[in-house]
């Protein structure tokens, strides 16, 4: 059922309401706006994205920023929960030093689930999902800081 908030198959995505203008439509379509830039599926492990944010745009500006400034360029993911469980976000192992994440539900012009910091080079969010929950993720860099990182997606056991 559309707009329940649970990616079914049939469904390009489900973002818990019916709203046009908010990356998925009315009819669980996913609407062109270049966020986001990425789906992972369900993809979970170490590095289930490697790559680098440079010249990718300043498209979700991180809500935790404390100690960073704001414009960094980011990359935007969507990703699905296979199951009901609790999930790990991180980017331990990636050579950019400092960067936000940030998980939104549903779409990118949703509200912020959660958002981290982090310290140093790494940064790292556990969230409960529900099976069929769809998040964007949101990697940034601190500022003007461009670089390679990783995103790791795990189970919180």
């Amino acid at each position: 059922q559309c707009g329940n908030g649970l990616l079914e198959p049939f469904e390009g995505c489900d973002d818990a309401d019916n709203d046009n203008g908010d990356s998925c439509n009315a009819d669980c379509v996913e609407e062109s706006s270049g966020c986001p830039q990425i789906s992972l599926g369900s993809a979970m492990g170490q590095a289930v994205y490697s790559g680098t944010n440079g010249g990718m745009g300043d498209n979700l500006a991180p809500p935790c920023l404390n100690t960073c400034a704001a414009g960094g360029e980011d990359v935007t993911f969507s990703w699905v929960a296979p199951y009901d469980g609790t999930f790990v976000f991180d980017n331990i192992g990636s050579a950019m030093g400092n960067t936000p994440i940030t998980l939104h539900n549903g779409g990118c012009g949703e509200a912020a689930l959660v958002c981290s910091e982090g310290t140093g080079s790494q940064t790292s969010i556990t969230r409960s999902l529900n099976q069929g929950q769809r998040v964007i993720i949101s990697v940034d860099g601190c500022g003007p800081t461009v670089g390679d990182f990783q995103l790791n997606i795990s189970a919180n056991n």
